[in-house]
């Protein structure tokens, strides 16, 4: 994920949105799929946040943002489930590219913690 941070710093168009594409890509960088070139995700990246950025401005400016670390959630996990779909499309097509030598796969679960259904401590009841 580095180098698509050094895209965004280095393209000075983007210093406008620059704040919202790195909390976008903050939030997701954790789920997100490795198999995109950084071209490809860059450009993703930013047409999500394009397309967002009033709605994302507004989340943002409300209190709860400063509270609550997962406030940006709903919008980011749209941007997932975009690339997300994306990528099974090109999978499909046999389109994908991995730059990495082998491929690399992370998945991961849950992606939001509020939505793993046991408690942790329900482990510990049970010993």
């Amino acid at each position: 994920m580095g180098g698509v941070a050094d895209r965004i710093v280095a393209d000075t168009r983007l210093e406008r949105i620059s704040n919202l594409l790195f909390l976008t890509l903050s939030h997701a960088a954790p789920v997100l799929p490795l198999d995109l070139t950084e071209d490809e995700l860059v450009g993703r990246l930013i047409a999500f946040v394009d397309r967002n950025e009033h709605r994302m401005v507004r989340l943002v400016f409300e209190p709860a943002f400063v509270t609550d670390p997962d406030h940006l959630q709903p919008i980011v996990r749209e941007f997932v489930e975009e690339t997300v779909l994306l990528i099974l499309k090109s999978a499909e097509k046999d389109e994908i590219v991995n730059e990495a030598d082998p491929p690399v796969y992370r998945l991961t679960w849950p992606y939001d913690s509020s939505d793993f259904p046991f408690a942790e401590d329900d482990d510990e009841e049970n010993d």
